[in-house]
């Protein structure tokens, strides 16, 4: 059998689809290998890899005043940077078949370049080609032109000669960069234009995992309660204004509990007095909660909106960034739940948002059909059987 590596973005959304991918191809008999962060160990073993851990700064949202629109690029190149000297030669000592590397995983495409070996692409959100595009042509281009500096030139240039001196990737091609295969992770069902994409691009479903088995989470207080899920996912998530608003809206309902997944850039004593229908933690095992809850309200990222989906639980989306836009606007689109302007938030409106949700009989109708839907698919299979049928290509 084959021996295949996953290179990937240091982000849970972006890690937790292809968990079950590895798990598929280990029980078909493949060997995987994984690089990653300490804290990704556990989850990347159980499913079954070879893990090859590094050390980096990772991946965080910007900070106050920093220019969001150069802070990722900088983020990737910086993650690359320090993963490249830790794991090159681990990773040829282990005579790879294949390298799948996660589309913002610029080191990732870097590395597979200068390696010679065959690669893919895994995308845990939408694909965009000539015919679809997560932002408007002078959004994009606000973000293209910065992406020109000499910093991030300098930086991709460093990456390149790390990589067996290849020559420097475009990284504003990072988005719309294709290889002969490119597994796409989300039903085609939300992705925009999808008849458009042709046979290298596989949509594979939604890719169920059962993290969180041994995490230990009290559920008892959201028995008989109508009870809330609150998240602003694990990047951009410092808005403490946020969760105080989210407490304030339902702190004097006692046929509601609210969870609140607060992240690690919001200090809970911060948030005043936690009142007793209201639980905060840094991080919450959404698998755990989501068979208890009744709305979730969150940022959009695409692993919560199928996993929410497919625990029969309406949307409502806060976007904090372009590819979150779209799932707001594809979730009303198709008739999921509602989206709010960040800016537009209040605890009024959280309120009147949610009750309207709850009561919204069409809504609860649709996200009843899309749950059916989604625990129908085996995203991990049909990933799995497309890298394998791959390689027998290669």
């Amino acid at each position: 059998m084959s021996r295949i590596l996953f290179l990937n973005m240091p982000a849970h959304g972006h890690i937790n689809p292809t968990l079950a991918i590895v798990k598929e191809l280990v029980t078909m008999g493949h060997e995987v290998d994984y690089c990653g962060l300490k804290n990704y160990r556990k989850l990347i073993e159980e499913a079954g890899a070879h893990f090859i851990e590094y050390t980096s700064p990772g991946i965080s949202g910007p900070k106050s005043g920093e220019d969001a629109i150069t802070h990722l690029p900088k983020k990737l190149i910086g993650d690359g940077l320090a993963a490249i000297p830790q794991v090159k030669e681990k990773i040829m000592a282990r005579k790879l078949d294949l390298i799948v590397y996660d589309n913002m995983c610029i080191w990732g495409r870097t590395f597979a370049q200068g390696s010679k070996i065959p690669s893919a692409i895994i995308r845990p959100t939408y694909a965009t080609n000539s015919q679809f595009s997560l932002m408007p042509p002078q959004i994009a281009q606000q973000f293209l032109d910065k992406w020109d500096s000499e910093e991030i030139l300098a930086g991709m240039k460093k990456l390149a000669e790390l990589c067996f001196d290849t020559t420097p990737i475009d990284i504003k091609t990072m988005w719309t960069h294709a290889e002969a295969l490119n597994l796409v992770t989300i039903p085609s069902a939300i992705q925009p234009k999808a008849e458009t994409f042709d046979a290298r691009y596989v949509f594979t479903g939604m890719c169920h995992y059962p993290r969180d088995r041994d995490v230990a989470f009290d559920t008892s207080p959201f028995q008989n309660k109508t009870t809330l899920f609150f998240s602003l996912g694990t990047v951009f998530n410092e808005w403490p204004e946020f969760f105080s608003m989210c407490i304030d809206a339902f702190k004097n309902d006692p046929q509601i509990q609210i969870v609140l997944a607060a992240g690690d850039r919001v200090a809970v004593e911060n948030l005043g007095v936690i009142p007793k229908n209201v639980t905060v933690a840094p991080h919450v095992p959404q698998l755990k909660i989501f068979p208890h809850t009744a709305v979730c309200v969150f940022h959009g990222g695409m692993n919560t909106t199928l996993e929410a989906l497919a625990h029969n639980i309406p949307l409502i989306v806060i976007p904090q960034m372009g590819e979150q836009a779209m799932t707001a606007r594809r979730v009303e689109e198709l008739g999921l739940g509602k989206k709010l302007e960040k800016s537009a938030v209040t605890a009024n409106l959280l309120r009147e948002t949610v009750m309207t949700v709850l009561e919204d009989r069409r809504i609860h109708g649709n996200v009843k059909s899309w749950s059916e839907m989604l625990k129908n698919q085996n995203g991990g299979k049909v990933a799995a059987l497309a890298i394998a049928n791959f390689l027998g290509r290669c």
